[in-house]
């Protein structure tokens, strides 16, 4: 459920994991294990995200549920073709 609270995060703030690569979170003292605990330990203290996780952690699925909010604000227009997208796959 964790995961959930994380994936929905980065959808709406893709700028939070910008040259974040995935493959080195199995090294506990790399950059990207502490820059997702660093994430996580933000998201935790914040009013908005902390209940989320909160909930995830209890397994309340109706709290979880109130997340629908949150997704109904990603907008489903492609982006611009002049905006230029950093994926992070250098």
């Amino acid at each position: 459920m964790y995961a959930y609270v994380l994936l929905v995060s980065v959808l709406l703030f893709p700028a939070s994991v910008k040259g974040f690569y995935s493959r080195g979170i199995k090294h506990p003292g790399s950059d990207e294990a502490q820059k997702l605990q660093q994430l996580w330990k933000e998201m935790k203290a914040s009013d908005y995200w902390g209940r989320f996780i909160y909930a995830a952690r209890d397994e309340d699925i109706k709290g979880l549920r109130e997340m629908r909010e949150v997704v109904t604000m990603l907008d489903s227009e492609p982006l611009a073709e002049d905006v230029p997208m950093d994926i992070g796959m250098d």
